[in-house]
């Protein structure tokens, strides 16, 4: 006689059985390898997918994603120490600051500037200067993005190539 409670495991073991069938036939039909990593990539050249299966490829490409995070890390902690510099530059400059919200800022240093000139110019001409540098560095790191990605579709489309060439070849088989 079955137990309740084989009756139960047996019944959760088919439906675990039956959705793993499912998964198995949609990724199928996608004509999809099931433990292809890649497979979410939109918009991945079927050859790049099985570039990207070659160890020293993929190391390659993770190799070139890790130093352009690593060089983007590096940009938004300079980013970060440059703006408290300019904090510190204007607390010095204009203690009254301090505490006052950033978007209040403009009529506290129209304040300043009334009640001494020199000061009030020194105030908004270092949040001028501040707001340049932001602005130069947000344009190189535009442009590092844009040509970390073009070196990577280029490497991306060498490899398609490469990899076509293996396979009209025969050299190449994949798994």
């Amino acid at each position: 006689m079955v137990s309740a409670k084989e009756e139960v495991a047996a019944a959760e073991a088919a439906k675990a059985e039956a959705e793993g069938e499912k998964t198995e036939a949609i990724k199928t039909e996608k004509n999809v390898e099931p433990d292809d990593p890649y497979s979410d990539i939109e918009g991945l050249e079927p050859a790049t997918r099985e570039a990207m299966k070659v160890p020293q490829i993929r190391q390659a490409v993770e190799k070139e994603f890790t130093k352009a995070a690593e060089t983007q890390q590096a940009y938004t902690a300079a980013l970060q120490q440059g703006q408290q510099v300019a904090r510190a530059t204007i607390a010095a400059l204009a203690p009254q600051l301090d505490g006052i919200p950033l978007e209040q800022w403009p009529q506290a240093i129209q304040a300043i500037a009334q009640a001494d000139p020199v000061r009030g110019k020194l105030v908004a001409d270092t949040l001028s200067n501040w707001s340049q540098i932001q602005e130069r560095q947000q344009l190189v790191d535009h442009h590092q993005q844009q040509v970390s990605r073009q070196h990577f579709e280029s490497f991306a489309k060498s490899e398609d190539a490469r990899t076509e060439q293996l396979a009209k070849a025969g050299g190449y088989r994949g798994r």
